[in-house]
């Protein structure tokens, strides 16, 4: 499971991010990493992840396996149109996972 926090910035280092803390003998620890900051590769290990300017945000992963099935058929038509218009309803009755962004 991952958290997400809305209106963070990504930090552009371990030295201004907020989950760091500055040891008593003046060290940086990554408090999610449990390591000195000195020893992390932002690139690499750092687990933050910048997440861009999004719409609505569904699990896609749902409509891996979903049939047009016969009452689909029926209602939307069993034609291409039809199976298109089924697709984007059940993605528009989806759940949304993350909002979109204000500014979109």
């Amino acid at each position: 499971m991952s958290v997400l926090i809305q209106g963070m910035e990504m930090p552009t280092s371990c030295s201004v991010c907020e989950f760091t803390h500055r040891m008593h003998h003046g060290e940086l620890v990554c408090r999610l990493l449990n390591v000195y900051a000195s020893e992390v590769d932002m690139e690499e290990e750092c687990p933050l992840i910048d997440v861009p300017l999004h719409g609505r945000l569904i699990d896609a992963d749902r409509f891996d396996v979903f049939a047009y099935d016969s009452e689909a058929a029926k209602k939307y038509g069993d034609t291409f149109d039809g199976g298109i218009e089924y697709v984007l309803d059940v993605i528009a009755q989806s759940d949304t996972i993350i909002p979109a962004d204000k500014e979109d």
